[in-house]
């Protein structure tokens, strides 16, 4: 349960000010002897008023850190402490509009509980519901095959065992419809080549802090892009199936909005990558996308902070393109049975693979 606070509103400002004051006071008497000290003026009739935030419809405790209620009549407003609780505060009897905000959460106006009635002497309890609209790009950075829940350190690639950076393939081989007979990666070939492509995709998500799915409020947006020069290097997919489009690569943009009906409904975005080329001259095979969340800067409490944008990027590099050695030790050799075409061939490779002892 989180406790609110509000002045009273009293016919004197004078007694209105005292108990303000008297409210600040036991603020830190409540981090530290409990909620159930209360400092007030003789015989002033007052009701306590108890909140609590939650997130959305799935019921999470939301995190009050740099959170704002306020009493929309009366235009007070508390922070939450730095321990997530909010203080109490007493109203005097009445019925009252309560808000609750916090950045980069929806409502994008507050949660609003109107006629909220405060009896003297009585406790009024009600639920304010929050959504986040926070995301954040993730991917497989530790290169296990699976797109990880930390971002720890996927915004620089490291080589080696144990070090971070995800690796996306040049996806030139061929699995067929819609374009059999060409690379996946060809420039005109812009879907995901049904479910036996996937195993050449490289996930990316962008994934919602909570469980909330409610749709970006009007005037925000998320994006994703990569450089300009990269267009030609990377083609990101809006979905990891055999559906998917592409929405970041040659045909189309460098620069993604992420339409609100793909937001709306959904934690989060699954999406797609490959690449279309091998590191080569103008291109060392590394590639940064940068995922960015923006809301306008209007309609907010002058107490209430206004960051209105920030960015989350992750560094991609293309496997490289490698080949054996003409004097690399052979471990099994393979040969195309073309029938009599090639039977001396083969008769003649069998006879010398038999002989160093190889399959």
């Amino acid at each position: 349960m989180i406790f609110l606070g509000i002045a009273v509103v009293m016919g004197a400002a004078a007694a209105s000010e005292a108990l303000l004051r008297a409210n600040e006071y036991d603020q830190a008497a409540y981090q530290g002897r409990g909620r159930n000290r209360r400092t007030v003026l003789p015989c002033q009739r007052v009701g306590t008023l108890e909140v609590e935030v939650l997130e959305g419809p799935h019921g999470n405790t939301v995190d009050l850190a740099d959170a704002l209620v306020d009493v929309v009549e009366l235009g007070t407003y508390a922070y939450s402490l730095g321990n997530g609780r909010l203080v109490i505060f007493w109203l005097t009897p009445g019925t009252y509009t309560i808000r609750a905000r916090k950045e980069w959460y929806a409502p994008d106006a507050g949660a609003t509980q109107a006629a909220v009635q405060v009896d003297n002497g009585r406790t009024t309890r009600i639920t304010l519901r929050l959504e986040s609209m926070h995301f954040h790009l993730h991917v497989d950075a530790d290169r296990d095959g699976a797109v990880d829940d930390s971002r720890t350190g996927i915004s620089s690639w490291a080589w080696g065992d144990g070090n971070k950076g995800t690796v996306i393939l040049c996806n030139n081989d061929d699995d067929g419809a819609p374009h059999a007979g060409a690379p996946d990666n060809a420039a005109n070939d812009t879907d995901i080549n049904t479910a036996a492509d996937l195993t050449d995709i490289a996930p990316l998500d962008l994934r919602r802090e909570g469980r909330g799915t409610a749709a970006l409020p009007h005037g925000w947006s998320m994006r994703l892009a990569v450089s300009g020069a990269n267009q030609n290097n990377i083609r990101v997919f809006d979905l990891r199936t055999g559906a998917g489009t592409e929405v970041i690569g040659p045909n189309t943009v460098a620069d993604y909005q992420i339409p609100n009906v793909a937001v709306n409904g959904h934690a989060r975005l699954e999406m797609g990558m490959e690449a279309l080329r091998y590191a080569g001259t103008g291109f060392t095979g590394a590639i940064e996308l940068t995922m960015t969340m923006s809301k306008p800067a209007t309609g907010y409490s002058a107490h209430f902070r206004t960051n209105t944008t920030y960015s989350e990027k992750a560094k991609v590099r293309v496997a490289p393109w490698m080949v054996f050695h003409h004097r690399d030790t052979a471990a099994m050799v393979y040969v195309a049975d073309r029938g009599g075409q090639n039977a001396a061939f083969r008769n003649d490779l069998q006879a010398m693979a038999n002989t160093a002892g190889l399959p």
